[in-house]
Protein backbone atom coordinates (compact mmCIF):
# COMPACT_ATOMS: atom_id res chain seq x y z
CA UNK A 1 0.00 0.00 0.00
CA UNK A 2 1.24 3.48 -1.31
CA UNK A 3 2.13 6.06 1.62
CA UNK A 4 -0.13 8.39 -0.06
CA UNK A 5 -3.23 6.49 1.04
CA UNK A 6 -1.82 5.56 4.57
CA UNK A 7 -1.43 9.79 5.28
CA UNK A 8 -5.10 10.08 3.82
CA UNK A 9 -6.49 7.86 5.82
CA UNK A 10 -4.61 8.62 8.83
CA UNK A 11 -5.09 12.63 7.68
CA UNK A 12 -9.17 11.89 7.32
CA UNK A 13 -8.99 9.28 10.82
CA UNK A 14 -7.49 12.63 12.98
CA UNK A 15 -9.67 14.96 11.42
CA UNK A 16 -12.94 13.30 12.14
CA UNK A 17 -11.47 12.60 15.53
CA UNK A 18 -10.56 16.42 15.99
CA UNK A 19 -14.30 17.35 15.19
CA UNK A 20 -15.91 14.37 17.23
CA UNK A 21 -14.13 15.55 20.60
CA UNK A 22 -13.66 18.79 20.08
CA UNK A 23 -16.45 19.65 22.48
CA UNK A 24 -16.16 16.21 24.58
CA UNK A 25 -16.17 16.72 28.35
CA UNK A 26 -13.74 13.68 29.06
CA UNK A 27 -14.30 13.79 32.90
CA UNK A 28 -18.04 12.95 32.25
CA UNK A 29 -17.46 9.76 30.34
CA UNK A 30 -16.61 7.30 32.85
CA UNK A 31 -19.55 8.24 34.97
CA UNK A 32 -21.97 7.29 31.59
CA UNK A 33 -19.91 3.92 31.08
CA UNK A 34 -20.95 3.09 34.81
CA UNK A 35 -24.48 2.86 33.68
CA UNK A 36 -24.38 -0.12 31.27
CA UNK A 37 -26.47 -2.49 31.91
CA UNK A 38 -24.46 -5.94 30.82
CA UNK A 39 -26.90 -8.28 30.28
CA UNK A 40 -27.35 -6.20 27.46
CA UNK A 41 -24.00 -6.03 26.62
CA UNK A 42 -23.65 -9.37 26.70
CA UNK A 43 -26.93 -9.75 24.77
CA UNK A 44 -24.66 -7.76 21.64
CA UNK A 45 -21.74 -9.73 21.95
CA UNK A 46 -24.38 -13.17 21.23
CA UNK A 47 -25.99 -10.82 18.27
CA UNK A 48 -23.05 -9.95 16.76
CA UNK A 49 -21.44 -13.60 16.77
CA UNK A 50 -24.96 -14.69 14.78
CA UNK A 51 -24.17 -11.89 12.54
CA UNK A 52 -20.80 -13.15 11.24
CA UNK A 53 -21.73 -16.48 11.25
CA UNK A 54 -24.44 -15.42 9.35
CA UNK A 55 -22.29 -13.47 6.87
CA UNK A 56 -19.54 -16.54 6.97
CA UNK A 57 -23.03 -18.73 5.88
CA UNK A 58 -24.12 -16.52 3.31
CA UNK A 59 -20.39 -16.61 1.93
CA UNK A 60 -21.02 -20.52 0.82
CA UNK A 61 -24.18 -19.74 -0.48
CA UNK A 62 -21.98 -16.74 -3.12
CA UNK A 63 -19.47 -18.95 -3.70
CA UNK A 64 -20.68 -22.67 -3.67
CA UNK A 65 -17.77 -24.31 -5.41
CA UNK A 66 -17.63 -27.53 -3.50
CA UNK A 67 -14.10 -27.00 -1.88
CA UNK A 68 -14.52 -23.75 0.57
CA UNK A 69 -16.19 -25.17 3.92
CA UNK A 70 -17.90 -23.23 6.27
CA UNK A 71 -14.72 -23.08 8.30
CA UNK A 72 -12.86 -21.43 5.76
CA UNK A 73 -15.76 -19.49 5.42
CA UNK A 74 -15.90 -17.74 8.78
CA UNK A 75 -12.00 -17.53 9.30
CA UNK A 76 -11.91 -15.89 6.02
CA UNK A 77 -14.30 -13.45 6.99
CA UNK A 78 -12.77 -12.84 10.27
CA UNK A 79 -9.25 -12.21 9.37
CA UNK A 80 -10.44 -9.75 6.54
CA UNK A 81 -11.98 -7.95 9.29
CA UNK A 82 -8.97 -8.16 11.24
CA UNK A 83 -7.10 -7.01 8.53
CA UNK A 84 -9.50 -3.92 8.22
CA UNK A 85 -8.49 -3.74 11.84
CA UNK A 86 -4.45 -3.03 10.61
CA UNK A 87 -4.77 -1.40 7.41
CA UNK A 88 -6.72 1.98 5.98
CA UNK A 89 -9.33 2.57 3.53
CA UNK A 90 -10.81 -0.96 4.13
CA UNK A 91 -7.58 -2.58 2.40
CA UNK A 92 -8.25 -5.51 4.52
CA UNK A 93 -11.22 -6.74 1.91
CA UNK A 94 -7.77 -7.70 -0.78
CA UNK A 95 -7.09 -10.39 2.22
CA UNK A 96 -9.96 -13.05 1.84
CA UNK A 97 -8.99 -13.37 -2.08
CA UNK A 98 -5.53 -14.28 -0.94
CA UNK A 99 -6.43 -16.30 1.31
CA UNK A 100 -8.45 -18.59 -1.00
CA UNK A 101 -6.44 -18.51 -3.66
CA UNK A 102 -3.06 -19.73 -1.20
CA UNK A 103 -5.64 -22.49 0.18
CA UNK A 104 -6.03 -23.67 -3.35
CA UNK A 105 -9.61 -23.26 -2.67
CA UNK A 106 -10.57 -20.72 -5.39
CA UNK A 107 -9.23 -18.09 -8.19
CA UNK A 108 -7.99 -14.65 -6.99
CA UNK A 109 -10.28 -13.16 -9.57
CA UNK A 110 -13.43 -15.95 -8.86
CA UNK A 111 -13.42 -14.36 -4.68
CA UNK A 112 -12.78 -11.07 -5.97
CA UNK A 113 -16.17 -10.79 -8.07
CA UNK A 114 -17.94 -13.12 -4.93
CA UNK A 115 -16.87 -10.39 -2.74
CA UNK A 116 -18.18 -7.55 -5.18
CA UNK A 117 -21.56 -9.56 -5.35
CA UNK A 118 -21.17 -9.42 -1.69
CA UNK A 119 -20.82 -6.13 -0.87
CA UNK A 120 -23.91 -5.10 -3.45
CA UNK A 121 -26.08 -7.23 -1.43
CA UNK A 122 -25.05 -5.03 1.91
CA UNK A 123 -25.67 -1.96 -0.32
CA UNK A 124 -28.88 -3.35 -1.08
CA UNK A 125 -30.06 -3.97 2.32
CA UNK A 126 -28.30 -0.47 2.97
CA UNK A 127 -30.40 1.36 1.41
CA UNK A 128 -33.77 -0.65 2.44
CA UNK A 129 -32.82 0.45 5.73
CA UNK A 130 -32.73 4.01 4.56
CA UNK A 131 -36.13 3.16 3.20
CA UNK A 132 -37.21 1.96 6.55
CA UNK A 133 -35.23 5.14 8.37
CA UNK A 134 -36.91 7.41 6.41
CA UNK A 135 -40.38 7.15 7.86
CA UNK A 136 -38.85 8.66 10.91
CA UNK A 137 -36.10 10.74 9.90
CA UNK A 138 -37.81 12.39 6.34
CA UNK A 139 -37.43 15.82 6.96
CA UNK A 140 -33.42 15.16 7.78
CA UNK A 141 -31.67 16.97 4.87
CA UNK A 142 -28.47 14.73 6.18
CA UNK A 143 -30.12 11.37 5.32
CA UNK A 144 -31.39 12.56 2.41
CA UNK A 145 -27.94 13.41 0.95
CA UNK A 146 -26.98 10.17 2.15
CA UNK A 147 -29.86 8.20 0.85
CA UNK A 148 -29.00 9.95 -3.00
CA UNK A 149 -24.95 9.26 -2.94
CA UNK A 150 -26.03 5.67 -2.07
CA UNK A 151 -28.37 5.01 -4.48
CA UNK A 152 -26.58 6.44 -7.01
CA UNK A 153 -23.25 4.72 -5.79
CA UNK A 154 -25.07 0.99 -5.42
CA UNK A 155 -26.99 1.93 -8.89
CA UNK A 156 -23.68 2.53 -11.18
CA UNK A 157 -22.90 -1.16 -9.00
CA UNK A 158 -25.75 -2.71 -10.12
CA UNK A 159 -25.54 -1.81 -13.78
CA UNK A 160 -22.34 -2.66 -13.86
CA UNK A 161 -22.82 -6.23 -12.50
CA UNK A 162 -26.08 -7.17 -15.15
CA UNK A 163 -23.39 -5.64 -18.44
CA UNK A 164 -21.01 -8.49 -17.02
CA UNK A 165 -23.26 -11.15 -16.67
CA UNK A 166 -26.11 -10.82 -19.53
CA UNK A 167 -23.91 -8.08 -21.57
CA UNK A 168 -20.71 -10.36 -21.33
CA UNK A 169 -18.95 -8.91 -24.73
CA UNK A 170 -20.07 -5.62 -24.23
CA UNK A 171 -18.54 -5.91 -20.91
CA UNK A 172 -15.41 -6.77 -22.31
CA UNK A 173 -14.98 -4.02 -24.36
CA UNK A 174 -15.53 -1.60 -22.05
CA UNK A 175 -13.38 -3.30 -19.81
CA UNK A 176 -10.24 -3.73 -23.27
CA UNK A 177 -11.04 0.20 -23.48
CA UNK A 178 -10.49 0.78 -19.91
CA UNK A 179 -7.33 -1.06 -19.80
CA UNK A 180 -5.69 -0.22 -23.32
CA UNK A 181 -4.10 2.87 -21.74
CA UNK A 182 -1.46 0.63 -19.71
CA UNK A 183 1.21 -1.30 -20.33
CA UNK A 184 0.80 -4.59 -22.24
CA UNK A 185 1.96 -6.88 -19.52
CA UNK A 186 -0.34 -5.03 -16.82
CA UNK A 187 -2.96 -5.02 -19.87
CA UNK A 188 -3.07 -9.02 -19.91
CA UNK A 189 -2.81 -9.36 -16.19
CA UNK A 190 -5.34 -6.61 -15.60
CA UNK A 191 -7.79 -8.26 -17.98
CA UNK A 192 -7.43 -12.01 -16.89
CA UNK A 193 -8.32 -10.97 -13.64
CA UNK A 194 -11.90 -9.09 -14.98
CA UNK A 195 -12.43 -12.42 -16.87
CA UNK A 196 -12.46 -14.24 -13.36
CA UNK A 197 -14.33 -11.59 -11.67
CA UNK A 198 -17.04 -12.26 -14.14
CA UNK A 199 -17.49 -15.87 -13.42
CA UNK A 200 -17.60 -15.03 -9.70
CA UNK A 201 -20.47 -13.09 -10.82
CA UNK A 202 -22.42 -16.52 -12.59
CA UNK A 203 -23.93 -16.63 -9.13
CA UNK A 204 -26.73 -14.08 -9.55
CA UNK A 205 -28.20 -16.32 -12.34
CA UNK A 206 -29.61 -18.75 -10.50
CA UNK A 207 -33.22 -17.26 -8.66
CA UNK A 208 -32.86 -19.83 -6.02
CA UNK A 209 -29.68 -18.89 -5.34
CA UNK A 210 -30.55 -15.35 -5.68
CA UNK A 211 -33.24 -15.55 -2.87
CA UNK A 212 -31.51 -17.77 -0.67
CA UNK A 213 -28.11 -14.98 -0.42
CA UNK A 214 -30.89 -12.26 -0.13
CA UNK A 215 -32.90 -13.62 2.99
CA UNK A 216 -29.32 -14.11 4.63
CA UNK A 217 -28.12 -10.70 3.84
CA UNK A 218 -31.94 -10.23 5.52
CA UNK A 219 -30.74 -11.56 8.78
CA UNK A 220 -27.30 -10.18 8.52
CA UNK A 221 -28.13 -7.06 8.28
CA UNK A 222 -31.21 -7.68 11.30
CA UNK A 223 -28.33 -8.78 13.40
CA UNK A 224 -26.47 -5.82 12.68
CA UNK A 225 -29.15 -3.41 13.92
CA UNK A 226 -30.38 -5.69 16.86
CA UNK A 227 -26.41 -5.34 17.83
CA UNK A 228 -26.93 -1.51 17.77
CA UNK A 229 -30.50 -1.37 19.29
CA UNK A 230 -29.11 -3.35 22.60
CA UNK A 231 -26.43 -0.85 22.89
CA UNK A 232 -29.34 1.81 23.17
CA UNK A 233 -30.79 -0.18 25.87
CA UNK A 234 -27.35 -1.67 27.88
CA UNK A 235 -27.22 2.44 28.69
CA UNK A 236 -30.91 2.77 29.01
CA UNK A 237 -31.73 4.77 25.93
CA UNK A 238 -35.33 4.17 24.68
CA UNK A 239 -34.72 4.39 21.43
CA UNK A 240 -36.90 2.18 18.78
CA UNK A 241 -35.50 -0.41 16.55
CA UNK A 242 -35.75 2.31 13.63
CA UNK A 243 -34.17 4.51 15.17
CA UNK A 244 -30.93 1.51 15.36
CA UNK A 245 -31.51 1.24 11.47
CA UNK A 246 -31.22 4.84 11.16
CA UNK A 247 -27.64 5.19 13.18
CA UNK A 248 -26.44 2.02 11.68
CA UNK A 249 -27.50 3.21 7.89
CA UNK A 250 -25.46 6.47 8.94
CA UNK A 251 -22.19 4.47 9.91
CA UNK A 252 -22.47 2.02 7.03
CA UNK A 253 -22.08 5.24 4.92
CA UNK A 254 -19.76 6.67 6.24
CA UNK A 255 -17.44 3.64 5.90
CA UNK A 256 -16.76 4.52 2.57
CA UNK A 257 -15.03 7.40 3.68
CA UNK A 258 -11.23 6.61 3.38
CA UNK A 259 -9.53 6.38 6.83
CA UNK A 260 -7.05 4.69 9.25
CA UNK A 261 -7.49 1.03 10.30
CA UNK A 262 -10.78 0.38 11.79
CA UNK A 263 -12.60 3.64 10.42
CA UNK A 264 -10.90 5.11 13.87
CA UNK A 265 -12.55 9.00 13.73
CA UNK A 266 -14.91 8.87 11.19
CA UNK A 267 -16.72 6.29 13.13
CA UNK A 268 -16.64 7.93 16.13
CA UNK A 269 -17.50 11.39 14.83
CA UNK A 270 -20.89 10.17 12.68
CA UNK A 271 -22.48 8.23 16.17
CA UNK A 272 -21.50 11.04 18.19
CA UNK A 273 -23.16 13.57 15.70
CA UNK A 274 -25.69 11.21 15.58
CA UNK A 275 -26.58 10.38 19.25
CA UNK A 276 -26.08 14.02 20.46
CA UNK A 277 -27.28 16.51 17.58
CA UNK A 278 -30.11 14.41 16.06
CA UNK A 279 -31.19 11.98 19.34
CA UNK A 280 -31.05 14.54 21.44
CA UNK A 281 -28.14 13.25 24.07
CA UNK A 282 -25.60 14.87 25.05
CA UNK A 283 -22.36 14.78 23.38
CA UNK A 284 -20.75 12.36 26.58
CA UNK A 285 -23.59 9.99 25.95
CA UNK A 286 -22.54 9.58 22.22
CA UNK A 287 -18.81 9.18 23.34
CA UNK A 288 -19.86 6.23 25.20
CA UNK A 289 -21.74 4.89 22.73
CA UNK A 290 -19.28 4.77 20.39
CA UNK A 291 -16.68 3.44 22.71
CA UNK A 292 -19.03 0.64 23.79
CA UNK A 293 -20.60 -0.14 20.03
CA UNK A 294 -16.98 0.33 18.16
CA UNK A 295 -15.24 -1.14 20.81
CA UNK A 296 -17.14 -4.40 20.44
CA UNK A 297 -16.68 -4.72 16.69
CA UNK A 298 -13.24 -3.77 16.84
CA UNK A 299 -11.75 -5.72 19.53
CA UNK A 300 -14.39 -8.87 18.91
CA UNK A 301 -12.30 -9.46 15.13
CA UNK A 302 -9.03 -8.07 16.59
CA UNK A 303 -9.03 -11.41 19.21
CA UNK A 304 -10.70 -13.36 17.41
CA UNK A 305 -8.14 -12.84 13.95
CA UNK A 306 -5.40 -13.08 16.18
CA UNK A 307 -6.65 -16.69 17.55
CA UNK A 308 -7.41 -17.74 14.14
CA UNK A 309 -4.20 -15.90 12.71
CA UNK A 310 -2.08 -17.99 15.36
CA UNK A 311 -3.52 -21.62 14.26
CA UNK A 312 -3.88 -20.62 10.50
CA UNK A 313 0.06 -19.66 10.99
CA UNK A 314 -0.99 -16.03 9.18
CA UNK A 315 1.98 -13.96 9.15
CA UNK A 316 1.66 -10.17 8.37
CA UNK A 317 4.07 -8.69 8.04
CA UNK A 318 4.05 -9.21 3.88
CA UNK A 319 0.11 -8.24 3.65
CA UNK A 320 0.38 -4.63 5.85
CA UNK A 321 3.99 -4.13 3.32
CA UNK A 322 1.72 -4.89 0.07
Amino acid sequence: MSNFKKLCGIFFSILFLWLALRKIDFQAIPSVLSTINMTFWGLMILSYTIEMLTRAHRWLIIQPNGKITFKHSINGLILTYLFNNILPARAGELFRPYYFSQKALATSGETLGAVVLERFFDGVMVLGLILISFQQFSNNEMLQKASIITAIFYGIVFIGILLAIFKKEMFEKIIKWCLSFLPQKANDFLYNIAMKFIEGLSTIKDIKRLIKILLSSVVCWASSVLTAWLCFKAFGFEESFITASFVLTVLSISSMIPASPGTLGVYEYFCIFLISNILGHTPEEGAAFSIILHGLQYFYTLIVGLIIALIEGVKFTPHINS
